[in-house]
């Protein structure tokens, strides 16, 4: 492993040697006073080779060093990142960063334990995400936060156990969770909170130990929505779950209230035609007030009632 590890720098070496001949090469300070090294490949297209030893880009989310630098790139089209072994913090690393393409398939991911606003209010059609080994994040805080794809945002990666508002306000056409995860614990509160999504699929996502969903879609504006797979054995709160979302129908026909005790404005402001909520009747007659309580829109607890409701629109 660490001669693997020797002769992928000995390589990018060579590349910096051979820009550096060329004069394409361009250095720029991070924090702590190390260099990192930007590649012009012409139009457009630029390589960003990290150094091996060197533990944190930015000071901080304010204080952005590095990332300053990869914002003031002309005419960005396609970044593609080298190297990091030894760095433990990517915090707000792409903050801001608009490009069309960012290649991290080559970007040592593996000892890295904060990656909070990773890609805070970036615009980047394509993240080609490869290994992006993420064993060792504790972190993931509002690492989409404000961000905009024009295209499809796969995560391919694992997800770690801070992930609260890891989408708050994202702009993003299709969200995939194609990675299957390992399940996730306690609490994915506020997730999605008040994001603009086209297209939503987590079938990747193992929520069997997770205690709270509070908040997990409010404010959302979804066209489409995958989740058929959410396990809410183990929930206790659901807390405003849905508060204020925009969603065409909703179907939590699969949602099982065993543990639930919290579901007080479950829908609560949401804008959607109806809600098939069969597996939730087996809730307590108190839940169940708490998620019809002063709302308007239809929740089904049954087949029969949604098959009723609609021949009464039909006339039948």
């Amino acid at each position: 492993m660490k001669t693997d590890i020797a002769n992928k720098y000995k390589e990018l070496n060579k590349m910096i040697v051979k820009a550096k001949i060329l004069g394409i090469l361009r250095e720029i300070p991070t924090y702590r006073g190390n260099n990192c090294y930007i590649i012009n490949r012409g139009q457009g297209n630029y390589d960003i080779i990290l150094p091996e030893h060197m533990d944190a880009l930015n000071k901080n989310a304010e204080e952005l060093t590095f990332t300053h630098y990869i914002r003031s790139l002309p005419n960005k089209n396609r970044l593609k990142v080298y190297g990091g072994q030894d760095l433990v913090s990517a915090e707000a690393m792409f903050k801001k960063v608009h490009c069309n393409e960012l290649d991290l398939s080559e970007f040592d991911t593996d000892n890295i334990l904060n990656m909070s606003n990773m890609f805070y209010a970036a615009s980047i059609d394509k993240i080609i995400f490869g290994r992006f080994n993420t064993r060792k994040v504790l972190s993931m805080e509002s690492m989409f936060t404000m961000f905009k794809c024009n295209s499809t945002l796969d995560i391919s990666f694992d997800l770690c156990e801070q992930t609260y508002q890891m989408f708050f306000d994202a702009r993003i056409k299709e969200l995939v969770f194609s990675k299957m995860q390992k399940p996730l614990n306690f609490c994915i509160k506020q997730l999605f909170y008040s994001a603009v999504i086209e297209k939503l699929d987590l079938i990747g996502l193992d929520t069997s130990r997770v205690k709270d969903m509070s908040n997990m879609f409010s404010g959302v504006n979804l066209k489409e929505m995958n989740i058929q797979n959410l396990d809410t054995r183990n929930v206790v709160y659901m807390h405003a779950m849905f508060f204020d979302a925009k969603i065409p129908t909703l179907d939590i026909s699969n949602f099982i209230p065993e543990s639930l005790i919290d579901a007080e404005y479950m829908f609560e402001g949401m804008q959607t035609k109806w809600v098939k909520a069969y597996g939730m009747s087996t809730a307590s007659t108190h839940i169940i007030k708490q998620m019809v309580n002063n709302w308007k829109v239809p929740v089904f607890f049954s087949e029969r009632e949604y098959t009723r409701y609609i021949k009464e629109l039909k006339g039948e």
